[in-house]
């Protein structure tokens, strides 16, 4: 029901009809008419047109439950404002504390780092919202405090605070290897896969400083670019890969400096400083007093206001098509290697998981230092029975027993380097570096060695969704879960026997329909049996007295006998 009256529609104002918005008109406050352009389209900088996205780089502002997309062609039509520009807002599901991110262009997924539960968490980006995928890592009392994302091979380079190191693991989950162990404390990590260099924050203890460092995407040629600093962090790589910049929040300034080491420079911010981000050369940071201000500079002289809001903003990155475009030897096939392919300047080099060894240059075995029934930790010393990996309990000194998986969608690579789109079955977590079979033999009496190999779990594109992709022979084949069968798990039993099962019902309830016709047909003709023939005559008190009517009755049997009076 609605209620109609000219006292609610007062206002003659038509804030829209001269506006002439070649889209849309929505009313804002006032009320005044403002211009909406539909998906895949921005407003013009007069304000009323609406264009074709011609600056692809846009930037992801990150919140402790929201991540905001903004392109930065909107940029330059509005500056100074009190509210946001124009944006697409994505509230993160399940998420307690969003910390940090990273995303690839590539699949459009977003990696997020989830302090509030001690998990690495996979969006997929859509238009109209994000889309779980799962849990990419997860650990137990512990947080993860840097994260980067390699954009070619989808590996993820991370560190946490029980585990203060610099480590990789696979795209899969599967696979982590440690690169670099002697760090004081690791918050911010930088790739430039085109390169093969990584850079990294390394804090020392308190009171000794801190420094960025860099090396080669496999750890090795370490070298500090700068050592006076004070908290560097969103460390980010120019275009090229040959500068690294920084966003010191202890001194209020953003610093860069050549690989290298050369050519250091700094531009100062002012105080508030939180973070950074670079976008083919144009700076942007995020300064936090009163109000959340984001800033930038497009030439060397003057900063900018662009927007000002009453949102805490944790973290900023920026991305474009440029940013993520060429490839490297780890591009086709992961090259070659069957864990973790770790580009470098000009070349690649296979990497295995902690608990393996190289067979050669590409392959890996499981490394048995440990007692039968048990693995190491990700200390590499450390060992501890199989049932203490992922039991909700940490038993290894840096946690690392606890790191662990859940169900989520992957790019895994088979043994011949190709690359299959997976989805991990429903399950119970799995540790993040099982044990999986040696990949030199084609015996299958390590029967748990194919079943525990992880990396190519239930593929969605071999078997439905209803199994589990294994090894067996060099290649991959389906072991379907219960109730599926066929080479791709596409048989589901229960729909083979539907029409068995159809039939069978049917014909049960046909015959309970004629065993209660046929019941009911003979406790009526039992009726009228009992109608038909009634009482021959009517007894007489004498008749009773003498026992007579009723036989076998004495004259002193209580009256029992129903008797039938005839009209």
């Amino acid at each position: 029901m609605q209620i109609i009256h000219p006292l609610l529609q007062t206002s003659n104002e038509r804030p829209c009809e001269n506006l002439r918005c070649s889209h849309l008109c929505v009313l804002g406050p006032g009320p005044k008419g403002v211009c909406k352009c539909p998906s895949g389209l921005l407003l013009a900088e007069d304000g009323l047109t609406c264009s074709n996205l011609v600056n692809s780089a846009f930037l992801l502002v990150l919140s402790p439950t929201v991540v905001t997309q903004i392109y930065l062609q909107t940029m330059h039509s509005a500056v100074g404002l009190k509210s946001w520009p124009e944006h697409l807002a994505l509230p993160l599901p399940n998420v307690n504390e969003a910390a940090m991110l990273d995303y690839t262009l590539q699949d459009q997924t977003l990696y997020l780092a989830d302090s509030g539960q001690s998990s690495v968490v996979l969006f997929k980006l859509k238009e109209t919202g994000l889309v779980p995928r799962g849990q990419f890592l997860q650990l137990k009392g512990d947080t993860v405090t840097a994260l980067a994302l390699d954009w070619i091979t989808l590996s993820v380079y991370w560190s946490s605070t029980k585990q203060p190191r610099l480590q990789v693991t696979s795209s899969s989950g599967e696979h982590t290897a440690v690169l670099i162990q002697d760090i004081g404390s690791l918050e911010s990590i930088a790739l430039h896969p085109l390169s093969g260099r990584l850079c990294f924050t390394n804090l020392a203890k308190q009171g000794e400083g801190a420094q960025v460092e860099c090396a080669h995407m496999d750890g090795v040629k370490r070298a500090p670019v700068w050592k006076d600093a004070f908290q560097p962090t969103s460390l980010t790589f120019s275009n090229k890969g040959n500068e690294i910049y920084w966003a010191d929040i202890g001194y209020g300034v953003i610093g860069s400096v050549r690989v290298d080491g050369t050519g250091y420079k700094e531009f100062k911010t002012g105080d508030g400083l939180t973070a950074f981000a670079l976008s083919n050369g144009m700076l942007l940071w995020v300064t936090d007093s009163d109000t959340t201000k984001v800033w930038y500079r497009d030439d060397p002289l003057t900063k900018k206001l662009w927007f000002e809001v009453n949102t805490e903003i944790v973290s900023l990155k920026a991305y474009s098509k440029s940013s993520q475009m060429g490839s490297n030897l780890c591009s086709d096939g992961n090259g070659d290697c069957s864990h973790l392919c770790l580009a470098l300047p000009g070349g690649r080099t296979c990497r295995c998981a902690h608990d393996h060894y190289p067979v050669n240059v590409t392959y890996c075995a499981p490394d048995q230092h440990c007692p039968a029934g048990s693995r190491p930790c990700l200390d590499g010393h450390t060992c501890f029975p199989l049932e203490k990996f992922c039991d909700g309990h940490p038993d290894c000194p840096d946690t690392s027993d606890e790191n662990c998986k859940s169900s989520f969608h992957y790019q895994c690579v088979d043994l011949k380097g190709k690359s299959v789109k997976a989805k991990a079955p429903n399950q119970l977590p799995s540790p993040s570096f099982p044990i999986p079979a040696d990949p030199g033999s084609t015996s299958l009496d390590n029967s748990w060695l194919v079943r525990n190999l992880e990396a190519q779990q239930c593929s969605e594109k071999h078997c439905n969704g209803n199994g589990e992709c294994v090894e067996t022979n060099g290649g991959i084949s389906c072991a379907c879960g219960l109730g599926y069968s066929g080479d791709s798990c596409q048989n589901q039993l229960t729909k083979t026997m539907q029409g068995p099962l159809i039939y069978g019902a049917i014909g049960l309830c046909a015959a309970i329909v004629v065993i209660s016709v046929l019941a009911a047909v003979v406790k009526r003709k039992i009726a009228n049996t009992r109608i038909a023939n009634p009482v021959a005559k009517q007894t007489s008190m004498i008749e009773l007295e003498k026992g007579e009517g009723c036989e076998g009755a004495s004259p002193n049997s209580d009256f029992a006998e129903e008797v039938v009076s005839v009209d």
